[in-house]
């Protein structure tokens, strides 16, 4: 009687020892590593939809946007339709600003704190030798750029995102975001911010009055 007495005790102990463990294993913070297909939302004559149209078919849900990793988040926008008129709108930020009021996706892309590192790791990724270059990866990279050039985005950066971002750069790239951002001008990126916030903007206001002020 006392052996069994004794056995469940360890029984009991064994069980509480592993249930914390489980309880105490961090979860996965995000669940979902692949972007969101927009190929399968595509039909025949999506195209004579109209523009309202189309962006409804192409949001992703809220609740798939705050399971993806960063890298697929990112993914996703890049891999977004109308992730072009982020370059060819009258000027980036009206670009950005419109994309952030008709795309959630790519507003709360910009909140993510690893996103620079996300960005690093996908413009190192498309100028590497092992991929072949192509239209697609070269406007990926210039969007990438693009958004970098965006103070909600910058703003993420460390000193030390700052100069990997430098490092692996090309002469046009660095051209193009210097046009923006005055490197080699603050001791650290904190100081750029108040040189790259255009004063039109009120930064506090929701993202279509943003949109609707710049317009």
């Amino acid at each position: 009687m006392k052996k069994l007495f004794v056995f469940l005790i360890i029984i009991i102990i064994v069980g509480g020892i592993y249930s914390i463990s489980i309880l105490s294993t961090p979860k996965e913070r995000y669940a979902i590593t692949k972007p969101y297909d927009f190929e399968s939302l595509k039909f025949e004559g999506w195209r004579g939809l109209s523009r309202v149209d189309q962006e409804l078919l192409f949001q992703v849900p809220a609740d798939i946007v705050n399971e993806m990793t960063t890298d697929a988040l990112l993914q996703t926008f890049l891999n977004y339709p109308f992730a072009i008129d982020l370059i060819v709108c009258n000027t980036y930020q009206l670009g950005y600003y419109g994309l952030c009021h008709s795309f959630e996706a790519l507003a709360i892309l910009s909140t993510r704190d690893d996103l620079p590192k996300a960005i690093i790791e996908k413009y190192k990724y498309l100028n590497s030798t092992d991929i072949v270059s192509n239209d697609a990866s070269g406007i990926e990279s210039i969007v990438l750029i693009v958004l970098c050039t965006q103070v909600e985005i910058y703003s993420l950066f460390t000193n030390t995102d700052v100069a990997n971002l430098l490092e692996v750069l090309s002469e046009n790239d660095y051209s193009l975001l210097s046009a923006y951002i005055p490197f080699g001008q603050c001791e650290s990126y904190e100081q750029l911010i108040p040189s790259i916030v255009p004063t039109k903007y009120d930064n506090t206001l929701p993202y279509d009055q943003r949109l609707n002020k710049a317009c």
